[in-house]
This record gives C-alpha cells, structure tokens and sequence, in this order.
C-alpha cells in the first residue's frame, strides 16, 4: 500500500445581504420609495436609481425598469431660440435595460408604480 498525501481545502460561504431600494431623484425631490410617496409633475425630469449596491463588485447586469403607462425618456430636440421648433421626446425602451439607474418624463396620469427586475453577477462569482 501506498501512502498517500492528500491536500485538504475548505471554504465557508456567508451570504452577504444588500437592502436595495430605488431612490427618485428630481430637481426639488429626493425619496426611498419604499418609505416614501412622493408627487411629481407632468413634464418634471425624474430619474430613479438603485441604492445600497457594491457597484465596484458587480461584473454584470442584466434586467429592466418598468415605469408608469404614460412617460417619454429620450429627448430628441430643444426648441432654438426664435423658432418654432417645438421640444420633443420619445419613449426609448433600450434606456431601461441593464442598468442601476433610468430617467424619464411623466407625459399623464397618477398612482404609477415603478419596479425593477435585475440579475446581478459581482467579483466573487
């Protein structure tokens, strides 16, 4: 019989917890909107973003915003002073996938509710 050497590994894996929230951010408000119900304007830029994340630590993010019914996010022009151009925008759906962080201007409407569904890959696997 042979005498073996083995080597003997062991890891121990503790979970760590995030509480994440979703923060809005506008001009004259900043609210957790789990603690809070903020009113916001038509027309008011408003942006919403995760908090309480180890942004460093994460290596991939794949998922998407879900926003009230009625919004536009993506500014296609500026009116130019003594024109009639209007200002104008457009709904981009791409501006809500695979990201911390979305903006967005109501167009109408009331009670929405704003969620977000991400899978996250950080350093350690």
């Amino acid at each position: 019989m042979i005498a073996g050497y083995f080597q003997h590994y062991s890891a121990t894996v503790v979970p760590t917890k995030y509480k994440v929230n979703i923060n809005l951010t506008t001009s004259l408000t900043n609210a957790n909107l789990e603690t809070d119900i903020p009113e916001v304007c038509v027309g008011q830029k408003v942006t919403f973003a995760l908090t309480n994340l180890p942004m460093s630590q994460i290596v991939d993010m794949v998922g998407n915003w879900q926003l009230p019914q009625k919004f536009v996010n993506k500014l296609l022009s500026h009116p130019i002073f003594g024109t009639p151009t209007p200002t104008s925008y457009e709904v981009n759906n791409g501006l809500l996938y695979n990201t911390n962080a979305t903006s967005c201007w109501f167009v109408n409407g009331s009670n929405g509710k704003v969620g977000v569904n991400m899978n996250l890959h950080f350093t350690n696997g």
